[in-house]
């Protein structure tokens, strides 16, 4: 867990109340500002408590977003579709059929995912790795497969 607060009573208290906690819930970094606690060993956290103001009068959604972002595809709306459709078929002439597109078709859509998904230093190899960036990066939902 990452504790992100530029209050720093506020962030000590955070960061004491979940390293004592018994679910062993581990701070692994805690800092006042998104770019300060979401580096190494923060960018490894699955979860981020952010204080949503940050000093500032608007939320500080944007530069989260840009870190977590940082290591994600930017995957066209047709390489989401082919790959969601081929999450949820039995085979990729299934998709083809699905979508009016040849298998071929389907085939370079999933290559470039997969050259996309490599050139952010997360290779996904198999279908079974490609399952799991999309659950990572909120693409699909594990219950919609």
């Amino acid at each position: 867990m990452v504790v992100i607060d530029d209050h720093p009573a506020i962030l000590s208290g955070v960061e004491m109340w979940y390293s004592a906690s018994p679910r062993l819930i581990t701070v692994v970094a805690a800092g006042a500002s998104v770019r300060e606690a979401w580096t190494a060993p923060g960018s490894t956290a699955d979860v981020v408590v952010l204080d949503l103001q940050l000093g500032e009068t608007v939320p500080a959604f944007s530069s989260l977003r840009r870190l977590v972002d940082a290591d994600r595809p930017q995957l066209s709306t047709r390489e989401e579709n082919v790959l969601i459709e081929w999450f949820q078929s039995e085979s990729k002439e299934l998709v083809a059929q699905r979508l009016g597109i040849s298998v071929r078709t389907v085939n370079s859509y999933l290559d470039r995912v997969r050259i996309k998904y490599a050139n952010v230093g997360r290779p996904a190899r198999t279908k079974a790795s490609l399952v799991a960036r999309a659950v990572q990066d909120g693409l699909v939902d594990v219950d919609d497969l």
